[in-house]
């Protein structure tokens, strides 16, 4: 993931092994560094810097939805 992709309220894998993360803020640190301040499930705080390298085992969380609404409308006009 790209750093520059990185923003408040994202769900996040990666940061913390096996756990989704919540982005609070983002604070560019240097050219290619940032600042993550972030809350665990639990509400816990936790801060860490990131680098182009940390970023390639990061990822936005995905949760599959029970359902969804991407149906055939015309089948369903019986």
């Amino acid at each position: 993931m790209n750093l520059a992709y990185i923003t408040p309220g994202a769900s996040l894998t990666g940061l913390e092994p096996e756990l989704v993360c919540k982005v609070v803020a983002v604070t560019p640190i240097a050219e290619n560094a940032v600042q993550v301040v972030y809350t665990l499930p639990d509400g816990s705080p936790k801060i860490r810097l990131l680098s182009p390298d940390d970023a390639a085992g990061i990822a936005p969380a995905i949760s599959e939805r029970p359902w969804a609404f991407d149906g055939d409308p015309d089948a369903l006009k019986g």
